[in-house]
């Protein structure tokens, strides 16, 4: 037995009953109508759909999501699904590049003129000019799924010394990588590749087994496209003799380097899962 999720939205799609998604109508607020749950959970992205399913796991808890945006599946149909329409998610950096049913359309103050060294790197520039006083869209999700559902569909962590500088500037050592991992394995289920169609020769995966841990079983499932960009294996070679070479994936605390990349689906269906992990498999059901 679990407890309960309802899920509340600011703005309900009219083809919510056709999203082949394992959701029931119960599952959803009724406007104008009172209701008391053991705890709301403000946003429905990544921390909150977390969050929700950590609190739910409990028997007999009732928990209530509440999100502003809908269903990215509607209201940006496959440019939020596949992963080879990625570009049509509006995350450019042009102000007007947004889409205003997944995205809050925000827009940074003018960024003033910057620089960074790239010293030590052979043949690599060592100055790059800055952004110009150039106004930025920074996309923020507005949909089911949160940011989580505006990105290019990549899945990885961050890196050791990124998660070494938080906890020295709150002083808690439970945010080090090496403490954090265990968090990262219980929330996602790894499938290899798909060796029969993913073709070897310039689509070889090489990754860190050791990252992750299948047998806790966790909702999201991340895995690898079954077709590689033959160009990838070239811009490989040619990277390296940059200096930026060849890692074992993005997901061993480091980030410099090139590899192919996760992304959450699993190989057999290739489709974008992400708060449809989080939401529709156990310990969370909806009823």
């Amino acid at each position: 037995m679990y407890g309960h999720v309802l899920l509340l939205y600011g703005l309900i799609s009219p083809l919510v009953s056709a999203i082949a998604q394992p959701l029931y109508g119960n599952s959803f607020g009724v406007p104008g109508q009172d209701a008391s749950f053991d705890y709301v959970v403000l946003g429905g992205g990544t921390a909150g759909l977390a969050i929700a399913s950590r609190l739910a796991a409990n028997v007999g808890t009732s928990v209530a999501v509440i999100e502003a945006g809908g269903f990215y599946e509607v209201d940006n149909g496959n440019g939020s699904v596949v992963p080879a329409l990625a570009p049509l998610q509006h995350v450019g950096s042009l102000p007007n590049d947004t889409q205003p049913l997944i995205d809050w359309g925000f827009v940074t103050v003018p960024q003033a003129v910057s620089g960074m060294s790239l010293g030590g790197v052979p043949g690599a520039l060592t100055h790059i000019q800055g952004a110009n006083l150039r106004r930025i869209h920074y996309a923020r999700g507005k949909t089911l799924g949160g940011s989580s559902a505006r990105n290019y569909l990549a899945y990885h962590q961050g890196t050791i010394g990124s998660y070494q500088q938080w906890a020295e500037q709150v002083g808690d050592n439970s945010y080090l990588y090496q403490n954090f991992l265990p968090y990262f394995q219980r929330s996602c289920h790894l499938t290899p590749p798909n060796l029969e169609k993913r073709y070897p020769t310039n689509g070889t995966v090489d990754f860190d087994a050791a990252a992750f841990d299948n047998s806790i079983g966790g909702p999201l499932q991340i895995s690898w496209s079954n077709w590689a960009n033959p160009i990838g294996s070239w811009a490989q070679k040619a990277l390296a003799t940059a200096g930026v070479l060849p890692i074992n994936g993005f997901n061993s605390g480091k980030l410099f380097g090139t590899s192919w990349f996760l992304g959450p689906s699993d190989s057999k269906h290739v489709y974008r899962g992400l708060y449809t992990d989080f939401g529709n498999e156990d310990p969370v059901r909806f009823e």
